[in-house]
């Protein structure tokens, strides 16, 4: 009788709980980008280290505040999502990841929809998390935490050992 592989639930959970962050993340990172492209926001300092310094901590400082905000508000879908994923025992394949891809950023747009409803303003507006960014940012990051969360599959990896014992 084959004993089978026991499924890390607990890892894909608690990865998986860390989508809204990441996507805080590449938000910040975009914004950023952003703001200095196209706002004529130009980054004017001298060549002194000090002034580099102060440019990269101002630069994490909004980076962690943007992954902060994102994970407040958007921890309840993840986690929802996260344990659904977890139960599924999804692992590592082209279509467990673009399910996971497509699930999350359509999480993360339900929820946006549910949150602006709640405060009387328009997801459709392009402000910070709005509908289309909220599916974006949803989707980029649950298809990083995708490809590092899900498991490979048992047989797949005893497979590839043996492959490797072999040559």
């Amino acid at each position: 009788m084959k004993q089978e592989a026991a499924y890390p639930g607990w890892k894909v959970i608690v990865l998986f709980s860390f989508c809204p962050a990441i996507g805080g993340v590449v938000y910040a990172i975009f914004r950023f980008v952003l703001d200095v492209a196209y706002n004529k926001t130009g980054i004017h300092f001298q060549s002194s280290l000090q002034d580099i310094n102060e440019l990269l901590v101002m630069m994490a400082g909004v980076i962690w505040g943007l992954a902060f905000y994102a994970q407040l508000h958007y921890f309840i879908p993840a986690i929802i999502l996260a344990c659904c994923y977890s139960r599924l025992r999804l692992y590592k394949s082209l279509k467990s990841v673009l399910l996971v891809t497509l699930v999350g950023g359509l999480g993360a747009s339900a929820f946006t929809i549910l949150y602006s409803q709640g405060y009387g303003t328009s997801f459709f507006s392009w402000e910070m998390f709005s509908f289309p960014f909220s599916f974006i940012l949803g989707s980029v990051s649950s298809f990083l935490i995708g490809l590092l969360a899900l498991p490979e599959r048992p047989e797949l990896a005893q497979v590839t050992n043996n492959a490797a014992v072999l040559r």
